[in-house]
């Protein structure tokens, strides 16, 4: 057998002829074990004038991210052209439709005949790689992405060339373009999914029928084959969608299992999962939440299991059933009492007495997430409408009676810390008004405490506007009216005038203090100032009243000390 050898690409550099590059993509399947891999092929080749004479192939297994490659000039034998591995050892043959937009190869073995374990594959001709990344970045600037979008950019992303293809000096800029446009792609995707799921009307049968088909698609076992659900955070965004949109169908009737034949196709499937099972693999396997499920059907797609010869599945199953069995009763169980709960009057009373709606119950292990599903979507207004009322009845006591301040105390003890993060805020409002109604009970009662220590001492309101001297405690002197009510406002204080009509000479003020060692009391005397008879100057104090066991010690400071700190007046009798 005499093989040739095709060394265009010298030749086409010494004419200065122009070489043309062609893209086929397709794929072949590989036996490993006792299993079909299926890989992706990615190829460059390049054309002389008399046809094909470099080829860089490269290939993946799907789910993959690696590529593994090999390029080199084309060997030909009989119109069949040849990739060696080594010199001297063929690794790939092809043939070329005549019009170029196909290809068909066969692997080679190392003795030089058809490789056993792969099988004969065909490629077609495709856009070169830079225009086919562009599409998929484009895709990933939709608004609002639609399952059709999702479902396209998934598929184009598993077959994306690598980006070895591309110039050396292009790959970082689509590699950063890449990394960060699906992300952001796929979080609006999922927003404008669950706006689309609650805006479908369940009375509309096309609305049906659209969000029947978008559940399934969204968790279906082909995306989930070649990649689509990222990593694990991202598969449970994409399973609450799936969860929220049969959520809804629930109540139709409209969701049921899928039908789950044992058949190449079912069993393919379920191969396609792997030799391991997570509980929400089986789920997105049967296209139904295990809330939905019942004996029946857990018992058929066991069967269909062990006709498919899936041993993992039949054990994750067997195992794992009696969590499902839970997941349905505590569904059911929620919504009771989300029933339950709704025909009672939105009040404080409703929240408080059946645990704030945290709808706890010992028997059972329910998830937060679980809890959102059926009962916290379904008791969001109910609780928004009870904090409400909650709200104004305790505004309303708080700035009522002293009974209604009472009744408002009595709710805001016993407001509890939120759970839920949605009505956090309506809680904190609550505990808002609790604290400004507190706060206004305590400025009306200091207000109430100063006018009856100032109305105590005999200040008449024509002399609201006199003010103590005192140096030592303040540069200026001090209002009359707020050294009273400030005093007042330690409590065991009073005061009173004596003499001196109007303010005149021979006025005196005595400061009584009460405490738990005994009382104190001052007599001050006071004189008006000359330029100024609205100022009182302490000119001299003397103790009408010493506990037992103390004496007065005027400070170096002054007598007016005693006024404003009494403590500093006592010291201990010898």
């Amino acid at each position: 057998m005499r093989i040739l050898s095709v060394f265009l690409v010298a030749i086409l550099m010494g004419t200065g002829l122009r070489a043309e590059e062609a893209y086929y993509t397709g794929s072949h399947l590989c036996e490993r074990g006792s299993q079909e891999t299926l890989r992706w092929d990615e190829w460059r080749i390049t054309f002389g004038d008399s046809g094909p004479e470099t080829a860089h192939v490269l290939y993946r297994e799907q789910g993959q991210d690696r590529y593994s490659d090999r390029s080199g000039p084309l060997l030909v034998e009989n119109g069949t052209f040849i990739l060696e591995r080594k010199k001297g050892r063929p690794w790939v043959a092809f043939d070329l439709a005549q019009d170029r937009e196909t290809l068909d190869g066969f692997w080679i073995d190392a003795l030089g005949r058809p490789h056993k374990q792969c099988r004969p594959f065909t490629l077609h001709r495709t856009t070169p790689p830079v225009e086919r990344i562009d599409a998929l970045l484009d895709l990933y600037e939709t608004s609002e992405p639609t399952v059709d979008d999702f479902v396209s950019a998934a598929r184009q992303r598993d077959a994306m060339p690598p980006l070895d293809l591309l110039p050396a000096l292009d790959r970082q800029a689509y590699q950063d373009r890449l990394s960060e446009d699906r992300p952001a792609f796929e979080a609006r995707f999922r927003e404008a999914q669950a706006a689309r799921i609650e805006a479908y009307d369940m009375a509309d049968e096309a609305d049906r029928e659209a969000l029947t088909a978008q559940t399934r698609t969204v968790v279906s076992p082909s995306l989930r084959e070649i990649g689509a659900f990222g990593d694990r955070a991202a598969s449970a965004d994409y399973l609450r969608l799936f969860y929220r949109g049969a959520d809804r169908l629930a109540g139709t009737g409209e969701l049921g299992a899928l039908p789950l034949d044992p058949g190449e196709e079912t069993c393919a499937a379920i191969r396609s999962f792997g030799p391991s099972w997570t509980m929400e693999e089986i789920e997105m396997l049967v296209g139904l939440p295990f809330e939905y499920w019942d004996r029946p059907l857990a018992e058929r797609v066991l069967s269909t299991a062990e006709t498919c010869k899936a041993r993992s599945l039949v054990g994750a199953l067997t195992r794992q059933y009696p969590e499902i069995e839970g997941r349905a009763a505590t569904a059911d169980w929620l919504r009771d009492e989300v029933a339950r709960i709704t025909v009672l009057p939105a009040t404080f009373e409703t929240l408080r007495d059946n645990d704030w709606l945290s709808l706890e119950n010992d028997g059972m292990t329910i998830s937060s997430y679980q809890y959102e599903r059926f009962a916290g979507l379904a008791l969001e207004d109910f609780r928004r409408d009870a904090l409400a009322d909650t709200l104004e009845r305790v505004r309303a006591g708080y700035s009522g009676s002293s009974a209604g301040a009472s009744a408002a105390e009595e709710i805001c003890r016993q407001v509890p810390t939120s759970r839920d993060a949605r009505t956090r805020g309506l809680y904190d409002a609550l505990r808002e008004a609790c604290r400004d109604g507190r706060r206004a009970m305590a400025e009306a009662e200091e207000r109430l405490q100063c006018d009856r220590a100032v109305l105590d001492s005999g200040l008449d309101e024509a002399t609201d506007a006199t003010h103590l001297y005192a140096p030592a405690v303040d540069s200026d002197p001090v209002a009359l009216r707020e050294w009273l009510c400030e005093m007042a406002g330690d409590g065991g204080f009073s005061a009173s005038f004596d003499g001196g009509g109007g303010f005149g000479p021979g006025l005196s003020l005595t400061a009584r203090f009460e405490s738990r060692r005994g009382t104190v009391a001052f007599r001050a005397s006071l004189e008006a100032r000359e330029d100024d008879d609205t100022v009182l100057e302490v000119t001299e104090i003397e103790a009408v009243e010493m506990m037992e066991g103390a004496k007065l010690d005027v400070p170096e400071e002054g007598a007016h000390v005693c006024l404003f700190v009494p403590r500093a007046c006592v010291t201990r009798a010898e």
